[in-house]
Formats: C-alpha cells, structure tokens, sequence
C-alpha cells in the first residue's frame, strides 16, 4: 500500500510510448503529499524518472500519430499545432516532441524537468531522453547542477569504453560466450 505522504521516487523505464500512457503519470504524479506535519497543502509529488523513449515518437510522430495522442496523453487534433510550431522553432522532430512532453509535465510539476540525451556510443544518434520531475527545489537543483555533468563524465570514461567492447566482442565471430557452454545439446 502506497502512503502519499511518505516521499517516493518513481523510476518508469518503458521499452516502447505506448506502455507508457499519460494517464500512469498523471496517477502517480497525483500522489500529492505534505511537505511536513503541519504543512496545510499537498503539495509534494512523487520524484519521477523517465526513460522516454523518444527516438521512436521522433520517427512515428507524423506516421504513427495515435502513438504520440497515448504518450502525451491528449488528442491529434490538441497536440499537432503546437508540434508543428515547435517543429519549425527548434528545426527538428525530437525537439518538438521532447517540447510537447515538458509541457505536459510542467503542467503537473510547475517546471520542466532536468533532462539529458542519452545517446548510442558513436554520439551521433539519440536513443532515449532521461527526465527528472520533482517539486523539491533542492533535489532539482542539485540534480541540474551536479548530477547531469557527472552523468555526462560517466557516459564518456566509463560507459562508452564498456559498449565498445561489448561491441568488439560481439563483432569476433568465433567468440564463445558463457551461454554457448550453459546450452544443454
């Protein structure tokens, strides 16, 4: 049982937009707590991190648009005049559907999230965008000013050489991995 009054964090991680519809997020961000004993409001919300997906509302945005309506929650004929406007202001795909997705979730949290691209190990193609949401002003700006650049040495000392070999060992074909000696013949 979930006690809306107990900070939570939330870590929704889907592998396609349609498992994840707005309408989950608007549940779980409705979870509104006190900030403390005495505080009258309820206004803490859960923390929330979302892996979103957005290579694939870039590339089906326009062909697939029932996927985009799940993802953000609202009707073609609600999103598509601001994507378009957002299209031609940012000059590009991604950045109209990340725009369209900040704005729904500033609607909820009162800011846009903190963000970065997460991108494939060449640095060239994005893969997903990884949001932070939060009401805490000190969990925000911490996660803006210290948490995004070590993300970022992260992903260049020690992510990219793991994937490269990774790749390389994928690349040998006469390569044996553990599970060819697990399978039973």
């Amino acid at each position: 049982m979930l006690v809306k009054n107990y900070p939570s964090v939330w870590i929704l991680d889907p592998y396609a937009p349609s498992q994840l519809p707005w309408k989950i997020i608007e549940r779980i961000a409705g979870l509104r707590g006190k900030r403390s004993k005495n505080d009258a409001d309820n206004r803490r919300r859960p923390e929330l991190i979302i892996n979103l997906m957005s290579s694939y509302l870039q590339r089906f945005s326009e062909t697939q648009p029932e996927i985009t309506s799940i993802a953000l929650g609202r009707g073609e004929s609600d999103w598509k005049s601001s994507f378009l406007q957002y299209k031609k202001e940012y000059g590009n795909v991604r950045e109209a559907i990340l725009r369209l997705y900040f704005d729904q979730l500033n609607n909820l949290y009162g800011r846009d999230p903190v963000f970065i691209l997460v991108r494939e190990i060449t640095n060239r193609a994005v893969v997903y965008a990884m949001l932070l949401c939060s009401t805490n002003d000190a969990g925000y700006y911490l996660m803006l000013t210290r948490g995004l650049p070590q993300f970022r040495e992260y992903q260049v000392e020690v992510w990219r050489k793991n994937a490269k070999k990774i790749l390389l060992k994928r690349a040998i074909p006469s390569q044996k991995f553990i599970d060819d000696f697990l399978k039973i013949k």
